[in-house]
This record gives C-alpha cells, sequence and structure tokens, in this order.
C-alpha cells in the first residue's frame, strides 16, 4: 500500500504540469500514467485488500504530493541553475532538518560497522547524490510528464530484488502488474520520441 501510495506521483505530476508548465493535454500520456499506476497497484496490492485512511496513509499522499510539486517547481523556475549545484544546496538544507527530526521521532540505533557504513554511502553517494543530479539533468530537456512516468518502473526492480533477495514469490498478479507498468512506461516515451520526430 505504501508503495501504491508513493507512485501516485506521476499522476499528480501530469495534472500540476498541465497546469502550470502548460504541457500538451494528450490522452496518450494520461492514458499511459493512469496504465501504469494500476499496473503498480496490482503488483502491490493483494487480492481483497482494502484502503482505509490513517496518518500514514495520508502522509505518503502528501508526501508524493509535495515530490510531484517539486518537480514542477523545478522545471518552471530553477532549470537554469547547474544540477549539482542545485543537489548539492538540496541536501545541505534537507539533512539537518531530517536528521532532527529522525533523532526526535525514530531514535535510530547507529552502527559503525562496515556494512552499516557501506549501505549508509550507497542510499548517500549512489541514490541520493548520484540519483538526484541525473534527475535534475534531465529534468532540464524533458516534459515534466515524460520525466516521472517512467519512475513507475521502480516497482518492478523492487519486485525483483525481493523475489532474489528476500524470496518473494512470483506469480500471475506479478506478471500482469510488471505488463501494465511496462506497456505505461512504453506509451509515454512512444509519445515523446513521435513528438521529436515531428519537430525535426
Amino acid at each position: 500500500m505504501g508503495s501504491v501510495l508513493t507512485y501516485t506521483q506521476p499522476l499528480l505530476v501530469f495534472a500540476l504540469a498541465v497546469l502550470f508548465l502548460n504541457e500538451e493535454t494528450s490522452k496518450i500520456p494520461l492514458a499511459a500514467t493512469i496504465l501504469g499506476f494500476f499496473g503498480v497497484s496490482t503488483l502491490f496490492l493483494e487480492s481483497g485488500s482494502s484502503f482505509t485512511l490513517s496518518i500514514p496513509a495520508a502522509v505518503l499522499v502528501f508526501g508524493a504530493f509535495f515530490c510531484a510539486a517539486s518537480l514542477v517547481y523545478h522545471k518552471r523556475f530553477l532549470s537554469c541553475i547547474d544540477p549539482f549545484l542545485l543537489s548539492v544546496l538540496q541536501t545541505a538544507i534537507g539533512l539537518p532538518f531530517m536528521a532532527g527530526l529522525s533523532l526526535a521521532l525514530e531514535r535510530p540505533e547507529i552502527s559503525f560497522s562496515a556494512s552499516y557504513i557501506s549501505i549508509i554511502l550507497y542510499a548517500r553517494v549512489g541514490a541520493s547524490a548520484v540519483g538526484s543530479t541525473l534527475w535534475l539533468i534531465l529534468l532540464r530537456d524533458e516534459d515534466a510528464t515524460a520525466l516521472a512516468g517512467p519512475s513507475l518502473i521502480v516497482s518492478i526492480i523492487a519486485l525483483g530484488f525481493g523475489w532474489r533477495l528476500m524470496s518473494e514469490t512470483l506469480d500471475v498478479r506479478s506478471a500482469m502488474g510488471t505488463a501494465l507498468v511496462l506497456n505505461g512506461v512504453y506509451l509515454v516515451n512512444r509519445k515523446v520520441t513521435e513528438s521529436s520526430r515531428a519537430e525535426w
């Protein structure tokens, strides 16, 4: 359920991009985004699951909204700033706040073992610093909707790692969800490719 709520982001990006970036209101990216979202829902919701609004669920939805809003805001106002510099500034501003919040609410156990440090380095340097910088570079040249749509494929990567590393089972529901996500990603990128060819 957490993943489903988090990956409402492409739908929110589509709506905000149409409102604030004047991006094309086409049926193809909308249908592709909804298709991908249904794929994520299929992957992470067991049959018969029900949704009840809770504080954690509301926090996840707010998080997805703010993430989508920041993407659209950056596209409109901050695309001229160097992506590396912006990534460093985001970390410098966000790290103290998030660290303080984590210490106050979670009281995490800090370990200095080699495995713990390697996980922190991977998450901070690889997933956050490098990933964020590449994301900002791509955002300079791509439509916000086109860039947000393929992020649905993260659910498939999570599914694969869960199967390989945690012995989670793959079933028909998994195959259906994967197919929906891939088709959504394909439709978004096909639309972008055809638009690029038309310009040439």
